[in-house]
This record gives C-alpha cells, structure tokens and sequence, in this order.
C-alpha cells in the first residue's frame, strides 16, 4: 500500500506517538507507514474527525504537527511551478 502525506498525516495523528517526544524520521516513518498500512483508512478518518469534534483545540496542535512532521520525513519532488487554469484563461 503506497499512502499519500494526507494519509500518513492521519495515521500519525492517531498513533500513541507523541511530538514531546521529539521522534526522529526513523520512528515517524515506522509509526505513520505501519499505522495507515493497518489501519481501516474510514476508521482513521472517523476518529480524526471525533477528536476535532471532542478536543478541538488539542487536534488543531496535533494534525499540525502530524503535517509538519510528515512533510519533513516525506520530502516531495518539486519539478516547478504549475500555472492555475484561471490564470491562462485571464491572460488569454
């Protein structure tokens, strides 16, 4: 199973991993691809969404830190900028 960041992002934010444990690539990629690799994608998105509903401002804290940390373990390929199709469509 290949996950985009989205879904790593979910299953780190619903792992027992903590940020004040300050965990190093190693952990958060073993943590994250094993979580969302198991883990029923609905279940997943179900409990993220009861956590905001419950402790918003705990899950607010954390999906951003799941984000953040996914994206600095997870480095994606930049080839360029993509124009926006409304753009075009002004200049034409």
């Amino acid at each position: 199973m290949t996950a985009d960041l989205a879904q790593l992002a979910e299953a780190l934010f619903c792992s027992c991993l903590q940020p004040s444990e300050q965990p190093d690539g190693v952990q958060v990629r073993t943590v994250a691809t094993s979580t969302a690799a198991c883990a029923d994608p609905v279940a997943m998105a179900e409990q993220v969404a009861q956590e905001f509903g419950d402790h918003p401002e705990t899950a607010v804290p954390r999906m951003g830190w799941a984000l953040a940390t996914v994206r600095a373990v997870y480095p994606t390929r930049q080839t360029g900028t993509r124009s926006a199709p409304h753009r075009l469509a002004l200049a034409a």
